[in-house]
């Protein structure tokens, strides 16, 4: 399993998991998802508030997966998932808004735009404000767009 998905690169990775092992797509873009989280978790890169709030935004539904398989491969990193597990209870859980506070029509609505690839980059960047924990609410989500706005 660690060879899977630790050795190969990302072509090799999906002709083995859709060609060799003949993975439906559901599962195929799980474990997609887990190799990415392990390979996140290895790098270590996950330091700071904002970074931990992104590792869950990104991977809450394949992390303890992801834990196990790195456990696996590097017994060592035991300290690090603990303590990125502690974060998602203590900071990130009930704390964290990681669903979008406004859609991209009321994201239009409120600046008057059209749709298009900002209004993606816009609510992109709202929800990265979330994941900071600088936006909680949808009022806040409004007065941060306007904010933005003033700021481009």
């Amino acid at each position: 399993m660690t060879a899977l998905l630790f050795n190969l690169d990302e072509t090799e990775f999906e002709k083995v998991c859709k060609e060799k092992l003949l993975l439906p797509e559901k599962v195929y873009r799980f474990m997609k998802q887990t190799r990415k989280a392990s390979v996140e978790i290895l790098k270590g890169q996950y330091r700071d508030f904002f970074q931990m709030n992104l590792f869950w935004y990104n991977y809450k539904d394949v992390a303890i997966y992801s834990f196990i398989i790195v456990l696996s491969v590097k017994a060592q990193i035991k300290d690090f998932i603990i303590n990125i597990q502690k974060h998602y209870f203590q900071n990130y859980l009930g704390k964290i808004v990681d669903k979008p506070l406004l859609s991209g029509s009321e994201i239009m609505r409120i600046l008057n735009l059209k749709p298009s690839k900002e209004v993606g980059i816009i609510k992109e960047k709202l929800i990265l404000a979330q994941l900071k924990g600088e936006v909680k609410t949808k009022e806040e989500a409004i007065k941060y767009l306007l904010n933005l706005e003033v700021e481009s």
